[in-house]
């Protein structure tokens, strides 16, 4: 990812008109950690980001003492998403802005397309001058996650 980039997954390449899924990510390094989403219920969370998103469950296992780590990512990223439950009261809770974003070739194809699967938008935002239109949607927990229109860079 590029520097400006750093709280986005992004992908490289537009894949015909498709809206979703994103394609590659724009870094050519393959060495990047997780990020981190605090969600509630792990279950709830990857049956939304496999099921509705179309993501790809990267890392679905137990280890220590009840604990579950599970990685999910768009087809083909290199960056994959920890769906993580808050462990203490310093921990990220859920609810709050994703640390993340996603591009897609067309924003009014995907929003269709989400919609088509229940998934609700909020107002789009952007669109005039250099400012790509864009649009949060909530996962289950509330997790407010931008999607944005990609533009020539």
């Amino acid at each position: 990812m590029h520097a400006c980039e750093a709280n986005r997954v992004v992908p490289s390449t537009r894949r015909g008109v498709s809206a979703w899924p994103p394609a590659q990510p724009r870094s050519t390094s393959q060495a990047w950690a997780p990020v981190y989403l605090a969600v509630s219920d792990q279950d709830r969370a990857l049956a939304f980001y496999r099921d509705v998103l179309g993501f790809e469950v990267r890392t679905d296992t137990e280890f220590g003492e009840g604990f579950r780590w599970i990685e999910v990512a768009p087809a083909g990223a290199y960056t994959v998403i920890a769906l993580v439950p808050p462990t203490g009261e310093g921990d990220p809770q859920p609810g709050g802005n994703a640390p993340f974003g996603f591009d897609t070739p067309n924003l009014e194809a995907a929003m269709a397309e989400f919609s088509s699967r229940g998934l609700e938008f909020e107002d789009v935002m952007g669109g005039e001058g250099p400012v790509p239109p864009m649009a949060y949607f909530r996962d289950p927990d509330g997790n407010r996650v931008l999607l944005v229109e990609e533009t020539a860079r």
